[in-house]
């Protein structure tokens, strides 16, 4: 597919047209003029209407969009842009271009992108961005399978990085590395004889404990969210390593901050002393974030801000006077409740270790649903297994 001799000003005019439609909508509106790339113009606007949060700076710049499924499992821009953060050099293999959102964030800096990608369509997608773009004189496009392109590579790399397919057929997702597409974990020796650095983009579903386990060479591990929903877990490896370095940085992207917060897996325990036994009469209580939350860093946060924990399986914590620069939500203790006498049902609820789901709480207490807000109550679990209401302000 020529994109310039599709992408006319007719296309154009249609997609702006119909962009606020429904795509059952536009498709059928598409029906009836079969002189029209159909297809090419419902990806243009799935990609429009989906990229409003997800790639942004596409929309601004006039890029174009790939078929939806390659726009659902592509990195989104907040978190292509914090890879350039940890990623630099003079030469960089990705051997998963996908439509080349990684790519062309990356190419800012690195002097050089070779971008492997088995699907024609894709790198004829990717080219057309990175030509409009103005990047394309770093990039290098090869259509070639990982695999393939590796065995007849000879070139070497200040960096590798990877995003393999977590799906399988009939397009279900999976989880087991050894299931992905490529095999990472089958073809990690090969990479390592063009690198020494490989950075392999992993499914946010995936077990830390269970990646450390697969290989014996991560020197750091990345757990990103974006606006506190978990994305991806990066793994950056080493080739002179022998053993897992236990370093984790969790990692939550927001609009006007980034928490971070990186811990050692060797400091994560809990004593005893460490769990809170008072009465929630005043203090503030602390939620992690999902990044956080996803790594189980509740030792280490609790030494680091020195908390007390509320409960094991209770994962929120309490202090006396406040701790700045928390990974989460810091509210402050109104006071404890009785439901039955909580005469405002407008506030919003948090349910953490409690008998009921979140949708059975607001109908059994007659509850509005509301969104986040100024004031919460917290329904949880004690570390004496007793539920506890809270009434809290949001710092």
């Amino acid at each position: 597919m020529e994109i310039d001799s599709v992408y006319t000003e007719e296309i154009r005019a249609i997609i702006n047209e119909y962009k606020h439609l429904p795509l059952s909508e536009v498709s059928l509106k598409l029906a009836t003029k079969k002189h029209l790339p159909r297809t090419f113009i419902l990806n243009q606007i799935n990609g429009l209407q989906k990229a409003k949060e997800k790639l942004p700076s596409f929309i601004k710049n006039g890029l174009i969009f790939p078929p939806k499924v390659n726009l659902e499992q592509c990195s989104s821009e907040a978190t292509a842009k914090f890879k350039q953060s940890i990623l630099s050099g003079n030469s960089l293999l990705d051997l998963t271009m996908g439509f080349g959102v990684d790519v062309l964030f990356l190419s800012d800096v690195f002097n050089s992108v070779t971008a492997v990608e088995p699907n024609k369509e894709l790198t004829e997608v990717a080219q057309y961005n990175f030509d409009k773009s103005g990047n394309s004189d770093k990039i290098t496009i090869v259509n070639n399978t990982a695999e393939q392109f590796l065995h007849e590579n000879q070139q070497s790399f200040d960096w590798i990085y990877i995003d393999p397919s977590r799906r399988e057929q009939g397009n279900k997702k999976v989880v087991d590395l050894k299931k992905y597409s490529p095999d990472v974990t089958a073809l990690l020796p090969q990479m390592f004889r063009f690198s020494s650095n490989v950075l392999i983009k992993i499914s946010p579903f995936a077990d830390i404990t269970y990646l450390h386990k697969l290989f014996n060479c991560i020197d750091r591990t990345y757990v990103v969210s974006v606006k506190n929903e978990c994305k991806e877990i990066l793994l950056l490896l080493k080739k002179e390593l022998n053993s897992n370095r236990d370093e984790v940085i969790t990692v939550n992207l927001l609009n006007e901050q980034t928490q971070l917060f990186t811990y050692h897996q060797n400091e994560n325990d809990i004593s005893n002393s460490e769990f809170y036994s008072g009465n929630f009469q005043s203090g503030y209580i602390y939620l992690p974030n999902v990044s956080v939350n996803k790594s189980q860093a509740y030792g280490a946060l609790v030494k680091e801000f020195q908390l007390k924990a509320i409960s094991l399986n209770t994962h929120i914590f309490w202090s006396e006077d406040k701790k700045n620069n928390f990974p989460g939500d810091i509210f402050e203790i109104v006071e404890l409740v009785q439901l039955k006498k909580l005469n405002d049902k407008t506030v919003q609820v948090i349910l953490k270790n409690y008998p009921l789901s979140h949708q059975q709480f607001l109908k059994k207490y007659k509850f509005s649903k509301g969104n986040k807000s100024q004031k919460v109550l917290l329904g949880f679990r004690d570390n004496g297994n007793k539920l506890q209401h809270l009434l809290l302000n949001r710092v």
